[in-house]
Order: structure tokens, then sequence, then C-alpha cells
């Protein structure tokens, strides 16, 4: 009977493809998410000065970022922009609109967002001056959020917590519990004033 020889070593199984996008990602990726992203930041006058400002719609966000993981091919590259402009959005002066964009980047983190993507941008984002006490409170509200920390993430959040501690975030801290007013530091940013009652 004719057959492969029973030595005969199976042949390999043909090498699994990243999935390819169908119509519907192509149309999701090259036109609906380029249009919602438009929506991602609503533009506004500043009290007094009329100086024009954008504000980052946490909801919006949070709406992409649902759409971008589903992309099978350019998701990670949308979820990266995103993270991007919530993180920036923390650096506004108005206190409520950084606490909309801590409370949405925590989200991020509670929905899969990889944690050490988030403290990635964090630290370029928010890397001196009050920007530290904003950047404590988010890591903290990142913590709180996640259940679990994986390795990659657990020396960027041992050095951001001895920034917290021992470093510059801390001077900071100290700074605006001294009375401090210098220009950029922590005096009478409500993180600071957060993060030194848990302290």
């Amino acid at each position: 009977a004719s057959g492969a020889p029973s030595g005969a070593a199976a042949a390999p199984a043909p090498a699994s493809e990243p999935p390819k996008p169908d119509a519907l990602s192509r149309g999701v990726s090259g036109f609906l998410m380029p249009t919602a992203r438009r929506l991602l930041k609503r533009p506004e006058r500043r009290a007094g000065t009329g100086a024009r400002d954008e504000v980052l719609r946490p909801p919006v966000a949070l709406a992409l970022l649902r759409l971008a993981r589903k992309l099978p091919k350019d998701g990670p590259g949308e979820v990266s922009v995103l993270v991007v402009a919530v993180c920036a959005a923390m650096r506004h002066r108005d206190a409520t609109r950084r606490d909309a964009a801590r409370a949405c980047l925590a989200k991020m983190g509670a929905a899969g967002v990889p944690l050490s993507k988030l403290l990635g941008e964090l630290r370029s984002a928010l890397p001196t001056g009050y920007m530290l006490a904003v950047r404590s409170a988010a890591v903290n509200s990142l913590l709180t959020a996640t259940d679990a920390l994986s390795d990659d993430a657990a020396a960027t959040v041992a050095e951001l917590l001895l920034e917290d501690l021992l470093g510059d975030a801390a001077a900071a801290r100290d700074g605006a519990t001294a009375g401090d007013h210098a220009a950029g530091s922590a005096a009478g940013v409500p993180e600071a004033k957060k993060l030194g009652s848990r302290t």
C-alpha cells in the first residue's frame, strides 16, 4: 500500500499569519477613526484672556479606545495616540480638567492598556515642576485601578514611587507645604496637597 513511511517526520504546520484587515476594519481605521479623533478635544476660549484652548473629552477618548482595540492592524498605533492625548491633558492649568484626564487614564489601565505604556507616557508628558505632583497622583490612580502589576512595569513604578518619596516629586510637594510660590513649583497644586495627606 502506498503512503508515507511510518518513520517519516510529519510535515510542519504552516506558519500562522496575523489577521488581515477586512473591508470594515479598513473603513474604521481609514475614515471613522480619523473623523472621530477630531472630536477628542473641545475648543473653547479661556475666561478673561479669550485665549483659545482645547479640552479633552474623556468619554470620546474611552469610546475611541474600545474601537481602536478591535482593529487588527492599526489598533496599537491608535491606542498610543489616545494615551499621548490623555497624558498631555494632565498639563492643563485647570485642576478639574486634570482630574478628568487622570480618571480617564485610570479607566484606560483598567480596560487593559499596558501599564508600562501608560507609565512611560506619563513620565514623558509630566517631567518637572508642578507636573511631578500631577504625575504622582496619576500613578497612584493607575495602581488603584489595575489589579495586577506586570514585570515590565514594575521597575518603572518603583522608580516613580522613589521619586515621589525621595526625589524631585517630593521636593515639589514639600515646596508647596513650605509655602514655596516659585514659578513652576507645586505650590497651590491640589494634587500635591492630596499626596501630602497620604504620605
